[in-house]
């Protein structure tokens, strides 16, 4: 945590991921969010489904959009390309580059 705080960022602009999640997780997920308090997306644990994707090349979503590790991989890609309200927030670098290529692109 002191090298994040270093970086002098928002601590609500961190995502954390905890990936291969399980019921089981839930008492470490909870440490995690006292150690980094920020705001945390679980993927599900689903090793038949991941291998199946990899192996066809497709998202995990084109193979079983039903499985909970599908959901929230899309959900995290959505999170990630700011298509979710709660990550639409002004200000930060990003959203500033954001902006410098819009205005480039409509002189």
């Amino acid at each position: 945590m002191l090298a994040v705080s270093r970086l002098n960022y928002p601590a609500e602009k961190y995502l954390g991921v905890a990936n291969f999640y399980t019921d089981a997780h839930a008492e470490y997920l909870e440490n995690l969010r006292t150690i980094i308090p920020c705001r945390w997306h679980t993927v599900a644990k689903a090793e038949a489904a991941f291998s199946e994707a990899l192996l066809r090349g497709v998202p995990i979503w084109n193979v079983d959009p039903q499985n909970p590790a599908a959901m929230g991989m899309e959900k995290l890609c959505q999170r990630i390309l700011g298509n979710v309200p709660q990550m639409q927030e002004k200000g930060g670098v990003f959203s500033r580059i954001k902006s410098w290529f819009a205005v480039s692109a409509s002189a």
